[in-house]
């Protein structure tokens, strides 16, 4: 009786599979190769899931600014209209500080923003840093009679020109989001007006012409 020595060969070989110890590592090979790969679904799962709740994060805390800004412009407009008053309203400080560490973890986990995103974000540090100075300077160099402050039409509309730019830019964000884009088109007074107008104020067009006179956008 002649034996085929493939046969033999798939015979040794079963015999070798079906062994305890080598059935023993096989499972335990098996047991950590989907493991492993359960173990990755559910971290690219989680890692999807913390990406998306730092974009929830950051479009929440950059709106909470635009909030308070269009807020604030509602004062600011009334002050430029009629400048003498009991008191002057000021810019309360924005903590940038939990915006810069939602940054930083998307940086981490590589979902950073896009150039003009980024560009966009250090305008805001930048502008937020003169206006805070400018609403320091507005309120110390404004004269006093009587307890009645008179604000210098200037230094407001200064700030008006800068708060109402940044609310339009915030706002154009907030909606394009990733395709977000500056405008090429260096049209600042139309940016100011828009700004004003998303804040709920109505500024007629001789209120917008002195903005543009004492605000230096002429």
């Amino acid at each position: 009786m002649e034996y085929c020595p493939k046969l033999i060969l798939v015979c040794f070989m079963i015999e070798i599979l079906i062994h305890p110890s080598v059935l023993s590592a096989l499972c335990a090979i098996l047991g950590a190769i989907v493991g492993a790969y359960f173990g990755n679904l559910m971290a690219l799962s989680e890692r999807r899931k913390r990406i998306k709740n730092l974009y929830k994060a950051f479009y929440r805390e950059i709106n909470t600014l635009n909030d308070y800004l269009k807020g604030w412009m509602v004062n600011l407009f009334d002050e430029f209209e009629k400048p003498s008053r009991m008191k002057i309203s000021g810019y309360l400080e924005y903590d940038i500080g939990l915006t810069n560490s939602i940054l930083m973890e998307m940086a981490v986990l590589g979902c950073g923003l896009s150039k003009s995103q980024r560009k966009l974000i250090n305008n805001i540090r930048l502008k937020i840093e003169s206006i805070k100075y400018q609403s320091e300077k507005r309120h110390s160099e404004s004269e006093v009679n009587d307890r009645v402050y008179y604000i210098e039409k200037e230094s407001t509309a200064y700030l008006i020109r800068h708060v109402g730019e940044l609310i339009y830019y915030i706002d154009k964000f907030d909606k394009e989001r990733n395709e977000f884009e500056f405008d090429l088109k260096n049209q600042t007074a139309e940016y100011v007006k828009k700004g004003i107008e998303l804040s709920g104020v109505i500024c007629e067009d001789a209120v917008m012409k002195d903005l543009i006179n004492f605000s230096g956008l002429s």
